[in-house]
């Protein structure tokens, strides 16, 4: 499997590179720090399965021509990263062809599940979006609305399909803690079931409010 990043900040990319390798043994990874690079690589490399781009690199009007200015659009699957995630930036990803759209300073965990998500056809946007509430990105506070930062793990990797089993042992904690974090992700997005959640997830309506 190839995958592409495209990040300028070296500590970023590297944090992408270490959790891409994560996905699957024979996992290629591919590195831009630029839009030249990152159009060198797409060019050299067109069976790319999935692409992980910051944003400004992903919607970069150059991206969508070749040098003859012929269309080359970008691969199918891609994730989207964003430092200042806003409802306006995810719809102009969305319209670039994201299927997930992620904090950067996300954990390991949702990155990956919001890889894990994409790869098997499905989108995944950070919950604080899709319940359609003015956004609080604060340093000070870890609180991401009404669901906690450990919440918002939970769900990622729940949208991913996992059993609480899994994910208990994904996050290191118990099946029974999992639980708990389940109803309360379940009363935050107001919905009644699992499978509501998921949908919410990687299905539903971004401006569903």
């Amino acid at each position: 499997m190839k995958i592409l990043l495209m990040e300028p900040n070296i500590s970023a990319r590297t944090q992408l590179r270490e959790t891409a390798r994560d996905l699957a043994a024979d996992t290629e990874v591919f590195e831009a720090s630029d839009l030249e690079s990152a159009e060198h690589v797409m060019a050299s490399h067109r069976d790319l399965e999935l692409v992980v781009a910051e944003f400004s690199m992903a919607c970069a009007p150059s991206l969508l021509s070749n040098k003859s200015g012929e269309h080359a659009p970008l691969p199918r699957k891609l994730v989207v990263t964003s430092a200042s995630p806003s409802q306006s930036e995810l719809w102009m990803a969305v319209a670039h062809g994201a299927m997930a759209y992620v904090l950067k300073t996300e954990s390991r965990s949702i990155m990956l599940a919001a890889m894990q998500i994409v790869l098997g056809g499905g989108r995944y946007f950070a919950p604080d979006l899709l319940v359609g509430r003015p956004l609080g990105w604060e340093a000070r506070s870890n609180l991401r609305y009404n669901l906690t930062s450990r919440q918002a793990e939970v769900l990622a990797i729940m949208a991913a399909g996992k059993s609480n089993k899994t994910i208990a042992r994904e996050l290191g904690m118990s099946a029974g803690t999992v639980k708990v974090h389940v109803a309360a992700i379940l009363k935050a997005l107001n919905v009644s079931n699992r499978t509501e959640a998921v949908v919410s997830a990687h299905g539903g309506d971004p401006s569903r409010p």
